[in-house]
């Protein structure tokens, strides 16, 4: 079902009757899309990362990205991410970063782990780039971090996916309800509106 089809198919279930096309009072269209974009995203979060878990998570919810070009600000080199992103699995609201064309996805970055390795002597011999998720000037982006002498520490372009969250789609794109969960997705939207449907009986278009 497309977004805005959804969207209002949660809304005439909330108004329980035909969904009016008055957008001024309490079950404002962008209101409902909001409360759906909250019981979308919390799903979406909630699917294990078990082997169906990752499957579903790669076919229906990474969009991925090509040939991105790789920025430099204040010392940070960092690709620029437009969409929200849900956090799935361990915090993965990016669920690859790696060389365009193809090769070895980069390691996710452990801050912490990446500053000690730099530290030791082992970091002399360890060629590597890992990437993060952080704020580059107030904006989260996939931050590229290198240990030694990797040998794409100048790299231009990368290819990425992002679970992206449900504010990020089109109005007209497709959009699947996590697990198939729709009788759910429904009772938070219900709940989100103080658990009782809301019966509108003025149109005020006129």
């Amino acid at each position: 079902m497309v977004k805005d089809a959804l969207t209002e198919y949660i809304r005439t279930i909330i108004l329980n009757s035909e969904a009016v096309s008055d957008n001024q009072g309490v079950v404002h269209f962008k209101r409902v899309e909001q409360g759906v974009g909250y019981a979308f995203d919390a799903l979406l979060s909630q699917i294990p990362m078990s082997e169906d878990g990752k499957f579903e998570v790669e076919e229906y919810y990474v969009k991925h990205y090509y040939k991105q070009s790789v920025r430099e600000y204040n010392g940070y080199r960092y690709v620029g991410v437009s969409d929200s992103v849900v956090p799935v699995g361990q915090g993965r609201g990016i669920w690859y970063v790696q060389p365009s064309g193809g090769g070895k996805p980069f390691g996710l970055s452990q801050r912490p782990s990446t500053a000690m390795f730099r530290s030791l002597p082992v970091g002399n011999s360890m060629n590597e780039t890992f990437w993060r998720f952080g704020n580059v000037a107030t904006n989260p982006q996939i931050v590229l971090e290198h240990i030694g002498d990797s040998p794409y520490k100048d790299i231009r372009q990368v290819d990425y996916g992002v679970v992206r969250a449900f504010s990020s789609y089109a109005s007209d794109e497709d959009v699947r309800v996590p697990g198939g969960r729709m009788d759910v997705l429904m009772q938070m939207v219900l709940a989100w509106y103080g658990q009782k449907p809301y019966n509108d009986n003025v149109n005020n278009d006129a």
